[in-house]
């Protein structure tokens, strides 16, 4: 799929589905196509949600809200609504490892994936 002619995947762009719809991250260099899209089965393009550049993990949630991570060193973690828009800083975790699952109304996360590692829960 292309987004004014530009491929909006890059190798290890981080991806998670939910129902019909993929969620998926373009982060390649710095550019102003970078950020979150989705594509709903049956859609004719992609939709971009938020704008960011450096998105290395990515999860979504059944009511459409996405979730990302920008860069390893900030550990910010940033909520879009639905629609897309303005992201909002729900937590900050510098150095976390990535999204480990979510339940209704929370999202859990990993500062290390090895055995000593932290784990951490925030409200959505």
């Amino acid at each position: 799929t292309t987004a004014s002619g530009t491929s909006v995947v890059f190798d290890g762009a981080p991806l998670c589905a939910v129902g019909d719809t993929v969620y998926f991250a373009r982060a390649g260099g710095t550019d102003p196509l970078n950020g979150v899209y989705k594509y709903k089965a049956r859609d004719t393009t992609v939709t971009q949600l938020g704008s960011a550049n450096s998105i290395n993990t990515l999860i979504a949630d059944e009511t459409g809200a996405t979730y990302y991570r920008a860069t390893f060193i900030d550990g910010s973690i940033h909520k879009l609504p639905p629609q897309g828009g303005k992201p909002v800083t729900i937590a900050k975790v510098p150095g976390f490892s990535g999204f480990a699952g979510q339940d209704a109304k929370l999202i859990y996360t990993f500062y290390d994936w090895g055995s000593a590692g932290s784990a951490y829960k925030f409200v959505k």
